[in-house]
């Protein structure tokens, strides 16, 4: 699994978003709405390939981690108290270097 490519699941999801604001704006060209659509769905088949990755994790608990850390953009503090006691937000955060280290 891609690091990189995982933190930009965020930034892809907003970007996403403006574009889909971006072409509810009629005042673009013909050839601007075109180039919107295509940025769209080459985003959005970005973000499907991510999702299909930490979807496919066979560790409940890593998919849970990566969920709750990419496509629900919470904190390390967050998923933490998302899992309960005993998780600290180093604990998890250090489980998920060593996955991805193991992974590349």
């Amino acid at each position: 699994m891609n690091k990189e490519l995982l933190e930009q699941y965020t930034f892809i999801k907003i970007e996403i978003a403006d574009l889909e604001k971006r072409l509810e704006d009629t005042s673009h060209s013909t050839i601007d709405v075109t180039k919107l659509q295509q940025s769209l769905k080459t985003l959005g088949d970005i973000r499907h390939k991510i999702e299909i990755e930490i979807y496919s994790v066979d560790d409940s608990f890593m998919r849970s981690l990566l969920r709750f850390r990419y496509i629900d953009g919470m904190t390390w503090a967050e998923a933490a108290k998302k899992f309960g006691d005993g998780y600290t937000p180093d604990m998890l955060r250090k489980a998920h270097q060593r996955f991805i280290k193991k992974s590349e």
